[in-house]
This record gives C-alpha cells, structure tokens and sequence, in this order.
C-alpha cells in the first residue's frame, strides 16, 4: 500500500493525489556534510547508515525534502557507500531541505541526535541547482592497520607498487572475472611494518577495486586470512569542475 505523507497536519493530506502518489517537495536549499563512523557503527551498512541519518532528521526536525511518487523518499544522499566493517573520517552527504534552515544549526541539531561513533565534522550550503554527490568521487584513501608489526612489510609494498600490472581473480555471482588492480592502485606507501596507506582511482566506466583486494594482492592471502586488519577510509577526493561556474567548487555562495 503507498506510504501517504500529511503535510498539513490534522487538516488533510496536501499533495496526494487519488491514486496515492506524493508530489515531490520543492527543494530550496541544499547542505554538504562531511562525517565520521567509527567504533562499532563501522557494522553498520549502507542502508542502515540511511535509515540512522533519517531518524537522526526527524528526531531533531530537520526539513528534509521528500521525493515524489508512490513511496516518498527523504532526499538525503551519499557519496559512496563503505565496504563493511570499515570505520571513516571523511564520507560526504547531502541533505535536501523544503525550508531554508542554516548549515550551521544542521550540524547542531544533527549531532545532537546522532548515536556514538557518528559526527558531523563540517557543513555547508551549496547550490540546489548544482549537481550532487553522484559520479563526483575521483579518488578513495584508505588506511589499513595491523595488530602486530609485519616483518618486511616495507618490502612487500615496494614490490606491489613497482608492479606493471596486478591481476586478481575476482568472483562475483558464482563467475569468475580477472581484473588489473593496477588500474586503480594509484600509490600505497607504509609505516613502521604495522600499517599501509593507499589511494584508489574510482572509474565512470567500471567501478573501483575493493580495499580486502589491494591487501589479498599484497600478502598472497584469501580474504578470510584478513581478520584482524583495522581498515579506514581516510578522505574521499571530489571533483567539482561542474559546479566552477555556480560557485567555489563545492562550496557556500557568498552571500549565504
């Protein structure tokens, strides 16, 4: 049965048609966020990251614009879901507000509402007729951290990195696929023989290579030997060369 949203209170549904489709609301401001997951909300998957920044907004009675249709949905957007069970400092999401509300009293009223091991670090407006958060990631950072030192660690990274190509036999839907993480592995680097850094290139035309992959490739292990890895995406890199014209690049107007 379609989800009915009332707009107007007791005194009716307002944007409803008879077949119990919603109108969509109009959208007159936008803010950017970036956040932190960590601790045990690192379990937390995507869709279950969206279900608490929805309930975080009503909680603390943010505006959120809603989608039209038959099921209205908050527009709240990510720029790119986490692989499981890793923590993160820098993610990025956009909220779509129906009344003008400062990105400041966002970043109040949301980390007032939001669990432990989850903050908004910073937000700002940007222009609702900008594009948003999808297609703009460019590149993922990710820090992997070890329990105990490895010996030789440096080593192995070297060796990784100086190679011309990485083949890795991934399997997906019970089908076999070779793919070059070369492609994507754009640097990693170690420290002290008890963690590595590294970058990924995120692709328009075929996706990214997995974090757990990198690491299997390093040390010549499935990724069930891999338990005891603390993993973290570090920063996301946005490319905003479209909003150039509109404003500073992902940023506030000026006179916001």
């Amino acid at each position: 049965m379609p989800v009915l949203r009332n707009t107007e209170g007791s005194a009716g549904i307002a944007g409803v048609d008879e077949l119990g489709t919603a109108d969509a609301d109009m959208v007159v401001r936008r803010i950017r966020m970036v956040f932190r997951k960590t601790g045990d909300l690192r379990f937390l998957g995507h869709l279950e990251m969206a279900r608490v920044s929805e309930r975080a907004c009503r909680r603390a009675a943010i505006p959120v614009a809603f989608s039209g249709g038959y099921s209205p949905k908050p527009r709240i957007t990510f720029a790119l879901s986490l692989p499981a069970g890793a923590e993160a400092w820098g993610e990025w999401m956009d909220l779509e507000l129906s009344e003008t509300v400062s990105a400041v009293e966002i970043l109040e009223r949301m980390n007032r509402h939001l669990p432990e091991g989850l903050s908004i670090l910073r937000a700002w407006k940007v222009p609702v007729e900008g594009g948003g958060l999808d297609c703009r990631v460019r590149y993922m950072t990710y820090k992997a951290t070890f329990s105990a030192a490895i010996e030789g660690l440096g080593k192995l990274v070297q060796n990784l990195a100086e190679r011309d190509s990485i083949p890795f036999l991934r399997l997906r839907k019970g089908k076999e696929k070779e793919v070059d993480l070369k492609r994507y592995l754009l640097s990693i680097t170690s420290e002290a023989e008890r963690s590595v850094t590294f970058r990924l290139a995120l692709k328009a035309e075929d996706g990214s290579a997995r974090p757990m992959e990198v690491l299997q490739a390093l040390f010549g292990l499935e990724e069930e030997s891999l338990t005891d890895v603390r993993l973290i995406r570090t920063s996301l890199t946005m490319d905003f060369d479209l909003d150039r014209a509109l404003s500073r690049a992902g940023m506030a107007r000026v006179w916001d």
